[in-house]
């Protein structure tokens, strides 16, 4: 499964150590291990978990708190705007 996303695994505010949990989830998810790329996301501090995209979290099984859907509809307008 091929990720759409921008690279999400290094955001600037975070180490290196946190960047290898965001690489390490993310290339679950890209490997369509779902299970496991949740159990990892999960056991994961709440700064990990919120640079997760919300369609990312989504299709691994997770539900959006009420920012969470805010962040969601703001990325499909963005992805809306780029296409046209």
């Amino acid at each position: 499964m091929k990720n759409k996303h921008h690279d999400w695994t290094e955001p600037p505010h975070l180490g290196m150590e946190d960047w290898a949990r965001l690489k390490d989830i993310k290339e679950l998810y890209e490997e369509g291990n779902m299970q496991a790329a949740m159990a990892l996301a999960s056991a994961s501090d709440t700064v990990i978990r919120e640079e997760i995209p919300p369609q990312v979290w989504l299709d691994m099984g997770g539900t959006l708190t009420p920012a969470g859907l805010e962040k969601l509809q703001r990325c499909k307008k963005k992805d809306t705007g780029r296409s046209r």
